[in-house]
Order: C-alpha cells, then sequence, then structure tokens
C-alpha cells in the first residue's frame, strides 16, 4: 500500500512539499505587489490543506515584513465549488479591498475564478491563484 497526497508515519507515502509550495505561491502574488492575500483553506485537523499550506503562506507574507498570523482565512467545510463560493463571500465582506486569495484546491477555487467570480465583480480588481492540488506551481 502507498498513500498519496499526505504523509504517515512507518507508511510508504508520496505527498507534495505543501509548505514550501504554498510559500512559493504566496511569494509570487507578493512580487507582483499584493499585499491584501487571504486565504480559504481547509480543517487543522489536515496536516497538508488545514496546516502546511496555511504555513506557507504564512511564511511569505511574514518574510515580506507582514503580519502572516492576522491573515484572513477562512475553514472550507468540504471542497466543492459552492463551499468555495460561500467563503470568497464571506472573506469578501469581511476584506472588501482584498487583492490576492490563496485557495486551499483546485475545485475551491473555481468559486473566485469562475462563474460566480464573474458575477461578484471580482476579475479584474484581484489576482486569484490556487494552493497546491499537484506538484507545481500555478501561473
Amino acid at each position: 500500500m502507498v498513500v498519496t497526497g499526505q504523509r504517515f508515519q512507518d507508511v510508504a507515502c508520496v505527498y507534495n512539499d505543501d509548505r514550501t509550495a504554498a510559500r512559493e505561491l504566496a511569494q509570487r502574488m507578493l512580487d507582483h505587489g499584493r499585499k491584501r492575500i487571504v486565504y480559504i483553506g481547509g480543517t487543522e485537523r489536515d496536516d497538508a490543506t488545514g496546516v502546511q499550506r496555511r504555513e506557507g503562506v504564512q511564511d511569505a507574507l511574514n518574510a515580506a515584513g507582514l503580519n502572516g498570523e492576522q491573515m484572513p482565512r477562512i475553514c472550507c467545510n468540504a471542497f466543492t465549488m459552492e463551499e468555495g463560493q460561500r467563503c470568497m463571500q464571506e472573506l469578501l465582506v469581511r476584506c472588501p479591498d482584498l487583492d490576492g486569495v490563496v485557495c486551499v484546491t483546485d475545485t475551491v477555487v473555481l468559486a473566485p475564478c469562475g462563474p460566480c467570480g464573474k458575477q461578484d465583480g471580482m476579475w479584474g480588481r484581484m489576482w486569484v491563484l490556487q494552493a497546491l492540488a499537484t506538484a507545481g506551481l500555478a501561473a
């Protein structure tokens, strides 16, 4: 048996370096002038999507002189487009001047990038990237 996508002790695993990937992703956003980055994440019970990816984004913000611990964030109850839309709408109320969003996975990023993003008027006023669901960085 080989587990994919998560790291477990004493079990053969194939997994991403989620923290580094999320840090590099957030750094790219910072390099493009984004300073008001929010995070749509997963439950803290999941080390990869709940902890490592969030900490990677916070690392990049801290290195840029921003307070990563104060980064606005919300936890998804499910990795669906509908849940991504709910989270995005809540973050827009809390942070109307946000200019970047890091999402926990590909299905969640569809809300800010997809049809509901166009309806909410987010296109053109912010840059949305997804945190990794696969190895590699979003462009």
